[in-house]
């Protein structure tokens, strides 16, 4: 998912995998507004415009993209309007964080909810009001509540099944060889640039990995 909006964040990117392993960026981390009503103030740090990027990569020869203009600029809101305008599949998406008194996230949760062929208007219309009716998201977060309990509130005397968990853990798929890549991409007259400067750089947006080029190794990036 890429968020791009004309608010001080400017850009943010999330991406993960079936595996579980996940990264994140964002161009400007310092938004330097004020609470809004005691909440994070998010649309007006992502911007009143812009544009919400998905990319899935389905195996097939190229990834699947899609894109739609900003809704609310509220994340999970625009996640689920893609969702349900986009993919024609009706979706409810929450969102939740807890920032440390040094400004770490303390802990991050949230849920989707979609609904499949075929549907039961009846459940959809109970899922509905009690999603209304739901606290927020940082609030069952801050009362210690998991997945598995967030949607017990949820699916209250609707049966469901659990089918299994996974493990969110950090991780990068940056490498030296992708950086190369990278850097072939620029072009003679700006390597030459790189090579009069000295060493080359480059830093990882994700994981502040800095991968180090000396002159002649981009010397030998332009063939």
């Amino acid at each position: 998912l890429m968020v791009e909006g004309n608010g001080p964040l400017q850009k943010l990117h999330a991406e993960t995998d079936a595996g579980g392993h996940l990264r994140a960026s964002v161009k400007n981390p310092l938004a330097g507004l004020p609470p809004r009503e005691g909440r994070f103030d998010v649309a007006g740090a992502v911007g009143r415009a812009g544009f919400l990027h998905v990319v899935k990569d389905l195996g097939l020869k190229e990834p699947y993209r899609g894109m739609t203009q900003l809704y609310t600029s509220e994340i999970a809101e625009d996640i689920a309007f893609y969702l349900t305008t986009s993919e024609q599949v009706p979706s409810t998406v929450a969102l939740g964080v807890e920032l440390g008194p040094e400004g770490e996230v303390s802990m991050a949760g949230g849920f989707l909810i979609q609904s499949m062929p075929p549907r039961n208007e009846e459940v959809l219309l109970s899922l509905e009001e009690r999603l209304r009716a739901l606290p927020p998201t940082t609030t069952l977060l801050r009362e210690g509540l998991g997945p598995l309990q967030i949607l017990e509130k949820v699916f209250a005397g609707i049966p469901f099944e659990g089918l299994g968990e996974t493990d969110l853990t950090f991780r990068c798929s940056c490498s030296r060889a992708q950086v190369a890549q990278l850097l072939k991409t620029l072009g003679k007259e700006e390597l030459d640039k790189m090579i009069e400067e000295g060493d080359g750089s480059v830093t990882c947006e994700y994981c502040r990995e800095t991968y180090l080029f000396s002159p002649g190794e981009l010397s030998g990036l332009l063939g």
